[in-house]
């Protein structure tokens, strides 16, 4: 490897290995922050977070790394024009293709690894992401009794304390609602108390001191219904044991839900396709056939004392008495095979959708490896271009040409699963239009020419205003009588 070959790799390494850090750290966040609920207050170890993170971290990949690529392609390339070293690789003769050639074999060693990392890894991180993230759901709030604030999260019981310093508490409520009804609860009232997790946390033990109880008896008479029986027992020390057993922690990495799309590699994606289609038709002809049989006026629902052929005439074959409820049968019936048919298309547009999704899926395996290739075509020249580097303009400049892909990509994605776009089409066309200008920047990069010179586009502008002018002069000079 040639001096000038390690020095441009080194170069972009030091830029992109941090910039792909950031970006999956930021986009990792957004997800944190999305899930947040999930995740505080339900007293999971801080392994299974750590867990929860790391198949997180894989799962954005994807849009990480072309932010990461053209961020960091702008800035080395803008580094070496503002620093003049680009000038001097130029006037050593040596073309900037010659020195995008290094980097060119590194993207396309990313490509390929970017594809296997979507096609085996991505699935299973969002298949073993996506469980751990339900178990966590299921979990109830971890035990952390507020003062003044009732606490629920133990099954069957309402407790609340007015203060609490460690172990000791003070005016103590507890609701008892284990029985089953919740209005004939249990009521235990104190004055103070002390509360300890005994046996491996899995009893909540209060002793409590100078309360009573309150138990509301089920009336046996209807006249005692509404006077509110119950019994009172009060008591010097008493001591309640809670089971802790509904918040203890589950089995985190038990498997909750089938695969789906997301959780597929190509092979899957295109088995599970074909398997999706079939089914389909099979439905369409279901339907065809259903719908095909109903759509005709069935003797049966007027009379059998006569025989009716089908053709537009047929209702002349019906008496006359029975026309009206011959007609008033055939609109009820088609108005339950229409209200059947909305339901089905709306079945059926599902289904396509769900189909449609597969197919991009397996399209966006491959088409995330290209668009990094043509990202870094878009931002290394672009860098040459402004000759700035550092994190200001650059990172701008890198943000904005992200955010019109990444636009790009959603419209035509939506357009995609609505069927207005082919599913191919929906996924490549964001990457057939930034190629050319690629392509484009590319070239002119090469040949130094003036791509962001005003001068150069307000010059065909000037042109036509000035030849306007000549024409309006030269006009009103022949609208002008002799004297």
């Amino acid at each position: 490897m040639k001096r000038l070959d390690r020095y441009v790799l080194l170069s972009f390494v030091k830029v992109f290995i941090p910039t792909l850090l950031v970006s999956v750290f930021t986009l990792m966040m957004q997800l944190l922050w999305k899930y947040i609920d999930y995740l505080v207050g339900r007293g999971i170890e801080w392994y299974y977070i750590v867990e929860l993170l790391f198949f997180w971290s894989a799962q954005v990949v994807p849009m990480a790394l072309p932010i990461a690529v053209l961020l960091s392609s702008i800035m080395t390339f803008g580094g070496y024009g503002e620093h003049y070293e680009l000038a001097a690789m130029r006037s050593a003769g040596i073309s900037l293709y010659r020195i995008m050639r290094p980097l060119i074999i590194l993207m396309c060693f990313i490509a390929v690894g970017m594809y296997y990392f979507s096609n085996d890894l991505i699935p299973v991180a969002n298949f073993k992401g996506e469980n751990l993230l339900i178990n966590i759901s299921k979990q109830k709030p971890a035990f952390n009794l507020m003062p003044g604030v009732f606490y629920d999260g133990i099954e069957g019981y309402a407790i609340k304390i007015g203060a609490k310093e460690e172990n000791s508490i003070s005016d103590v409520y507890i609701y008892d609602f284990t029985g089953g009804d919740r209005r004939r609860s249990k009521v235990i009232i104190a004055e103070s108390g002390e509360m300890n997790l005994i046996e491996n946390d899995n009893y909540l033990e209060f002793k409590l001191y100078n309360g009573a109880t309150y138990e509301e008896l089920t009336p046996q008479a209807r006249h005692d219904r509404d006077d509110g029986l119950h019994v009172k027992s009060e008591f010097e020390q008493t001591t309640l044991r809670i089971s802790m057993l509904s918040l203890s922690q589950g089995d985190m990495n038990q498997v909750n839900r089938r695969k789906h799309y997301r959780m597929l590699n190509t092979d899957q994606l295109l088995v599970t396709y074909d398997s999706l289609s079939l089914h389909f038709k099979g439905r369409q002809n279901d339907m065809a056939e259903i719908m095909s049989k109903k759509y005709w006026y069935s003797q049966a629902n007027v009379d059998t004392s006569f025989t009716t052929t089908r053709g537009p005439n047929f209702l002349q074959d019906i008496p006359v008495s029975l026309r009206r409820r011959a007609v008033e049968n055939a609109l009820r019936l088609a108005r339950n095979n229409r209200s059947q048919y909305m339901d089905q298309r709306e079945e059926f547009d599902y289904r396509l959708k769900y189909m449609a999704r597969h197919l991009l899926e397996w399209h966006k395996k491959y088409a995330v490896s290209i668009g990094c290739l043509i990202l870094f075509f878009i931002g290394a020249p672009f860098g040459a271009i402004i000759r700035k580097g550092g994190v200001g303009l650059p990172f701008v400049v890198s943000i904005v040409l992200f955010l019109v892909y990444h636009v790009l990509i959603t419209i035509f994605g939506k357009m995609g699963e609505a069927g207005d776009l082919s599913a191919w089409l929906a996924v490549w066309l964001p990457s057939i239009i930034l190629l050319p200008i690629g392509i484009t920047l590319t070239v002119k990069a090469a040949r130094d020419s003036s791509i962001l010179d005003a001068e150069s586009y307000l010059r065909p502008i000037r042109w036509l205003t000035q030849l306007f002018k000549a024409r309006k002069k030269k006009n009103e000079e022949s609208s002008t009588p002799l004297q």
